[in-house]
């Protein structure tokens, strides 16, 4: 339309310019050369970015760019060209611009092709169009089973395709619905080789570890080791929280000396250092009742295997903190509960100058008054998993009692980031929920290795006066 716009003008012109110059005057000539100089308006080259193969689960992106030779791009516009099964789950965002994206956190049975066109239009209004395909790849997984009925044992990645699984229980004691002990402590270790899929047996570990969620927590080392520890509320002599190394070399545990004191449910801070931190706790006097800790903090020092109580103390007697580390030495602490009250405080600790800052409150999204106090807590060790994203931010999933909240946070700029549709991304996989599970990342072809320890059924032992489990936990691996 435009085009012809243009040359209907244009042929006006000449026309009343013959009219008024006669038959080929010089002043008629050089009219007649200027118009036929004017050039018409170039259409926009565009490009929807290269085909794609994305597993589902992740976040896909379409890059798109335009240029426009004689004027600039007023519009970018994205849109399906496809109408397949499954195109009713995918919801394209930033169509307006040359980068959009969409999630894909739905399921397909096979592999499906979807075709995108980007559409640009410049200052004159001139369009281009290029499509681009991007195939969605269905979610693969292999199971494996841990021998003798054992439950709940810990995953712990070695590396990209070694995760070491340690302790675990066959039985239960149960009163009133609720876990009140271990009868039945697996002490078997084994190595899962994600190449080849294959379990391994390996050196026993020396002390019990029974719940892979609060009753024990795993570091792993700069050197590759990694330290073991244990805290069992249900143990009533108080002994069960021992510590121990996993060497790699020998593929062997040894028992080390254990912290000064029991400190149930907290959360370990490996430091780039390699000092591992405990922040507050609780000494448990009763199944339900507890002493707050006040002594704060206890250090693990990997050179020596040695611990220590630091002098710092924390502001307040906390215990059930969410903690995690952050760059030069320092950690993150919030939520938790002091003696009183449920708290969604937080702060920063310096480990170089032992020193602690409060930082604003952890807040709910809908609340920006920071007098809401949010019911935010760790069970142990392993009730959260660290996702680090692209822009600096982390998130920190929750396993436990937590499944409602998702919690993200900037390091640099020390402050809670409540956009959490980046942290959703890790939340469930291929229609597992997540929470009570224990899980690892390890590479981009093998996003998860995920332990369903809840599913498993029960029955009931008059001789032990516990529940036995029916099956051993399955190990899933997600590629």
């Amino acid at each position: 339309m435009i085009k012809t716009t243009k040359s209907i003008l244009t042929s006006i012109l000449i026309y009343q310019l013959s009219a008024c110059g006669g038959g080929g005057g010089e002043s008629d000539s050089s009219a007649k050369e200027a118009v036929t100089q004017q050039p018409s308006n170039v259409a926009p080259t565009v490009s929807a970015g290269v085909d794609q193969d994305v597993k589902l689960k992740h976040r896909v992106t379409l890059g798109g760019s335009a240029s426009d030779s004689d004027g600039t791009i007023q519009s970018y516009k994205w849109e399906h060209t496809t109408t397949i099964g499954g195109q009713a789950a995918i919801t394209l965002l930033d169509t307006d611009k040359a980068t959009a994206y969409f999630d894909t956190k739905f399921n397909i049975p096979e592999k499906q092709t979807f075709t995108f066109m980007l559409t640009v239009t410049d200052n004159d209004g001139a369009t281009s169009s290029d499509e681009v395909k991007v195939t969605l790849l269905p979610i693969e997984h292999v199971d494996i089973q841990l021998p003798d009925k054992i439950n709940q044992a810990r995953l712990t990645r070695l590396s990209d395709n070694l995760i070491l699984v340690t302790g675990g229980c066959s039985a239960i004691y149960r009163i009133n619905g609720l876990t009140k002990g271990c009868p039945q402590p697996s002490f078997k270790s084994f190595l899962l080789n994600l190449e080849d899929n294959s379990l391994t047996q390996i050196g026993d570990i020396n002390f019990a570890k029974p719940y892979s969620l609060f009753a024990q927590s795993t570091t792993l080392l700069n050197d590759g080791r990694v330290l073991l520890h244990t805290q069992d509320w249900w143990d009533p002599e108080r002994k069960k929280y021992f510590a121990e190394i996993y060497d790699p070399n020998t593929q062997l545990f040894q028992a080390i000396d254990s912290m000064s004191r029991y400190r149930d449910a907290t959360m370990p801070v490996h430091l780039t250092d390699d000092t591992v931190l405990f922040f507050g706790g609780v000494n448990p006097v009763g199944y339900n009742v507890g002493e707050f800790l006040t002594d704060s903090i206890e250090a693990f020092d990997a050179e020596t295997n040695k611990w220590s109580v630091l002098n710092t103390k924390l502001p307040e007697s906390l215990a059930y903190l969410v903690t995690a580390s952050l760059p030069n030495n320092r950690a993150l602490l919030f939520g938790g509960f002091n003696t009183s009250e449920n708290t969604n405080k937080a702060y920063i600790y310096d480990h170089v100058n032992q020193t602690i800052k409060e930082i604003d409150s952890i807040n709910p999204p809908d609340d920006g008054n920071g007098k809401e106090v949010i019911n935010i807590h760790s069970n142990g060790g392993g009730d959260f998993t660290r996702f680090d994203l692209d822009d600096g931010s982390f998130c920190l999933i929750p396993r436990g009692n937590n499944d409602f909240y998702r919690v993200r946070f900037n390091a640099d700029s020390e402050t809670f980031i409540y956009e959490t549709e980046e942290c959703d991304t890790f939340y469930q996989l291929d229609g597992h929920d997540l929470i009570g599970a224990a899980h690892v990342v390890t590479n981009e072809k093998r996003s998860w290795i995920l332990q369903q320890i809840n599913d498993v059924d029960m029955e009931y032992n008059a001789d032990c006066d516990c529940y036995e489990y029916k099956e051993a936990m399955t190990i899933r691996v997600i590629k």
